[in-house]
C-alpha cells in the first residue's frame, strides 16, 4: 500500500488488557477503527484517541470488512460472534480474526457457522501475560 493511501477500516471488539493496546497500535498506524466493548470507559478511551464507537458487535461488523476480537472466554466469543447482536449479523464483515484462546473444537465450530454466511474465520490465539 502506498504511503498516504486510505487504509481499510477495521472493527475491534474486546478492549481489555490485551485488546486495548492492540487497538491503540492500529489507530496509531492510521487505520480507521470502530470499537466495541461492554465497558463504556474502555470504548471512551479509544474514542478519545480517534476511534469510532459501536453499540454492538453487529454494529462493529457493519462498519468494517475485517473484525478482530480479543475476548476472555470461549462462551463470550461464541455469544459475540453468533448471538442476537453478533458479528454474524453484520452487513460488511468478510473476515473475523479471533485473538482469544478458545480451543480447536470451538474454533472449528465457529468457523463452520460463520462460513455459512460467507465470513472467513482466522483463529489466531494470543498467549502470554500482561
Amino acid at each position: 500500500m502506498e504511503s498516504g493511501a486510505m487504509k481499510e477500516p477495521i472493527g475491534f471488539i474486546g478492549l481489555g488488557n490485551m485488546g486495548k493496546p492492540m487497538a491503540t497500535h492500529l489507530l496509531n498506524a492510521g487505520y480507521p477503527l470502530t470499537v466495541f466493548d461492554t465497558r463504556e470507559e474502555a470504548v471512551s478511551a479509544l474514542v478519545d484517541c480517534g476511534a469510532k464507537a459501536a453499540i454492538s458487535a453487529e454494529a462493529t461488523a457493519s462498519e468494517a470488512e475485517t473484525v478482530i476480537m480479543s475476548l476472555p472466554t470461549p462462551e463470550i466469543v461464541k455469544d459475540v460472534a453468533l448471538g442476537p447482536s453478533g458479528i454474524i449479523l453484520g452487513s460488511k464483515v468478510k473476515t473475523l480474526v479471533d485473538l482469544s484462546t478458545i480451543g480447536p473444537r470451538a474454533a472449528q465450530n465457529l468457523s463452520a457457522r460463520l462460513a455459512i454466511k460467507g465470513i472467513n474465520f482466522v483463529d489466531s490465539p494470543v498467549s502470554g501475560g500482561i
